[in-house]
């Protein structure tokens, strides 16, 4: 019992150790958000359950009234904040990397309403699933979608009561934004609450269906960039509607490729109202440039800047009447912290100009650049471009768009060394991650998973498979009945295994499994570690085997001092040698223990004390006769023999005497009295062939010594 709970003692240890290294981690985390400059956000379960001194500071609430509440609770939106809760529910769920949302609308402490742009990330937080969510200003990435129109403002009001409407589609996540009036406009059967690219294409003809296939068939092809065309709606009472639309390019992924495309609908009654449209358009297209979110420049092909919208402004602090009529490389220049010969920003924007004012050819078209700018001397900022060419009424013009990516890379930055920081340090603990996403189906696992296995980084495919394999066949049941139990219905898993290296190695790891389900209980992801702890199981071994010694040293010397006191006592000879027989057979637990003394003629010995264990049959009266020349033919002058073996190793009289009291092996040593032998000490085992260890076999004959010296002095007495 003591071992076991030394044993229960020592795993307790490595599981603190284990739970202390991970608090580390935890804590490590948080001072890498806590000491951000960006505000930063942690929400589990739709509440805030974290938010760095950046964030409490910018939103002006204190964790008392901030932490624990629900984000919804902060949104101001017309659809209420609930919409955005569950999309970070979906995000989590589906495991989506760096999902960003529209620009949302925050209720500070004091009362004023504050637009972020929302950018997240999944991670567990407290061994919670959560959402890191870092609030940004106006600064999106370029795989996101517009910001849907604010319907609610008097300019788009007065459009919308003019018949012109706008709209946003994005060709990755084919997601439509559409003022909902246009759909009430034409009086469609279709709801104003299934604004989606479905709800707009149903009420079109074939026709029209057709010719919007091509056209974004020929925007995904980087043929052109702006389209212009008309189709037709047919309402509830069948009645047909002509529509002008016009569409623009305004956004590309990292590789080039169309990603979002923007623009208007209107109404058209016949041709001859075309014109009026056409200036309505141009009136809502630049309404859509003073409200974009992104830096806007428009330049003739001489170079002079024609349009530099409000954001610009704020991304160079550059008045718009500072610029107009300027030229861009002049203002660039100014802007630029370094110039650096082909590859600055400047040169490759002349380089630009003269292919289009030669050939019309646009270099740039549906590719993103990035450029530094120096604001002040202090303040330099990352802007990513794209740049497009527009037909107007005053000829061709360029236009560049900027975003300012300066907090998007510096938070990046600082990810990759968290990331980073973490590596080295599961690294330096020899501990593997793995993680496996039940809904995308997407399945990871760490380099440090196979280098525990003894492979090489890709030196075999991650699976399940390899690792089943490789756990030790005694434990395979054991670890596959735990690892079905956990995905029947347990949330969390901690087990130690040995595992078989590719070397052949048997080492020891240690595992542990959290499953996350949804509010059916089905099974969505699981995710674990596993960690190498063959070190700690070789010390805790080792500890025990120490203790054990110790407290078998411990335990034959507490033997050795009763012995030596019960024979030093005054009782009879009969009633000691009695007692130091049950002392010897309790103690090493054999079956038998017994003591022979030599007749006088040595040529028989007899069973002169016998001690039984439980369930043992007594001898002793059926060996009264023993022929000494069997003894000695198995002893030969060795003070003590052992026998596990008894027809292989005894002569045949011999053995079948001993096996007909059932014993499988036996340890016998000598008695002395004055030097002269008289008689034989004998352990015998009945339930299987025991190997006496060396301080085992001391310990007998230390004690087989204090009995012959308690024989002589009896012998002295009686002279």
């Amino acid at each position: 019992m003591a071992c076991k709970s030394n044993s229960i003692e020592s795993n307790g240890k490595s599981t603190t150790l284990v739970h202390s290294n991970l608090a580390l981690l935890q804590d490590l985390l948080q001072k890498i958000i806590d000491s951000s400059d960006k505000r930063v956000l942690i929400i589990s379960n739709n509440e805030i359950v974290h938010a760095n001194p950046c964030a409490l500071a910018e939103l002006g609430y204190s964790k008392k009234d901030f932490i624990k509440s629900k984000i919804d609770a902060f949104i101001v939106s017309p659809q209420g904040g609930g919409q955005v809760g569950n999309y970070l529910g979906v995000g989590v769920n589906l495991k989506k990397k760096g999902l960003e949302f529209d620009p949302i609308k925050l209720k500070r402490f004091d009362g004023k309403v504050v637009q972020y742009k929302l950018n997240t990330h999944r991670c567990f937080w407290n061994g919670k699933s959560s959402v890191l969510v870092m609030l940004k200003d106006f600064t999106p990435d370029s795989n996101t979608s517009l910001v849907a129109p604010d319907f609610s403002s008097s300019k788009k009001l007065a459009l919308t009561s003019s018949s012109i409407f706008f709209w946003d589609y994005n060709l990755s996540t084919q997601t439509l934004t559409m003022d909902p009036k246009f759909f009430q406009q034409l009086k469609t059967s279709v709801l104003a609450s299934e604004n989606t690219i479905e709800s707009w294409i149903k009420v079109q003809t074939s026709e029209s269906r057709n010719l919007f296939e091509k056209i974004i068939s020929c925007i995904k092809s980087k043929k052109n960039t702006h389209y212009q065309w008309e189709y037709k709606v047919t309402d509830s009472d069948s009645n047909p509607h002509q529509i002008l639309a016009s569409v623009d390019v305004v956004e590309w992924d990292n590789l080039g490729n169309p990603l979002r495309i923007a623009g208007v609908h209107t109404e058209i009654e016949n041709r001859a109202t075309n014109n009026i449209k056409g200036n309505r358009l141009v009136t809502s297209l630049s309404g859509f440039i003073q409200n974009s979110l992104d830096g806007l420049v428009m330049i003739d092909l001489d170079g002079r800047i024609q349009e530099w919208n409000p954001a610009q402004e704020k991304l160079t602090q550059i008045k718009r009447d500072d610029a107009i009529g300027k030229h861009i490389w002049v203002l660039q220049h100014s802007l630029s912290p370094e110039l650096k010969s082909e590859n600055d920003f400047v040169t490759q924007i002349n380089t630009l100009f003269e292919g289009i004012t030669k050939d019309g050819a646009n270099t740039w078209d549906g590719n993103v650049y990035e450029t530094k700018i120096r604001v002040t001397p202090e303040n330099t900022k990352v802007l990513q471009h794209s740049v497009f060419t527009v037909d107007t009424e005053q000829g061709q013009m360029v236009v560049i768009t900027n975003r300012d990516i300066t907090e998007s890379k510096l938070s990046l930055e600082r990810i990759e060394k968290s990331e980073e920081r973490l590596k080295l340090a599961l690294a330096a603990s020899r501990v593997g991650i793995w993680d496996e996403d039940h809904i995308s189906g997407e399945k990871y696992y760490s380099p440090m998973m196979y280098a525990i296995l003894g492979y090489r980084p890709l030196e075999v495919e991650p699976s399940e498979e390899i690792w089943a394999k490789h756990i030790h066949p005694e434990d395979l049941d054991l670890v596959n009945q735990k690892n079905r139990a956990l995905i029947a219905s347990g949330t969390n898993l901690e087990m130690e295994f040995r595992i078989i290296r590719k070397d052949n190695e048997i080492i020891w790891v240690q595992s542990k499994t959290q499953v996350i389900r949804d509010e059916r209980n089905k099974t969505i992801r699981i995710t674990g570690t596993v960690s190498d702890i063959t070190r700690q199981k070789t010390i805790e071994s080792e500890l025990r085997r120490n203790e054990e010694i110790l407290k078998r040293n411990i335990l034959q010397h507490e033997v050795v001092a009763n012995i030596s006191f019960i024979l030093n006592t005054n009782k009879p000879i009969d009633e000691k040698i009695n007692n130091v027989l049950r002392a010897l057979g309790e103690f090493t637990q054999a079956s038998r223990v017994y003591i022979f003394e030599n007749k006088k003629d040595k040529e028989f010995t007899a069973n002169t004390y016998e001690w039984c264990n439980q369930g043992i049959n007594p001898q002793k009266e059926m060996l009264q006769e023993v022929p000494l020349s069997l003894v000695y033919e198995w002893m030969g002058t060795e003070p003590y023999k052992m026998s596990r073996n008894l027809s292989q190793e005894l002569s045949r009289d011999f053995a079948t005497i001993l096996v007909n009291q059932e014993i499988e092996s036996l340890i016998v040593f000598r008695l002395f009295i004055s030097g002269h032998e008289f008689g034989f000490i004998g352990f015998d085992e009945c339930g299987y062939r025991r190997i006496w260890s060396q301080p085992e076999v001391d310990l007998l004959k230390t004690i087989s010594n204090l009995i012959s010296f308690a024989f002589e002095r009896e012998a002295i007495l009686h002279r």
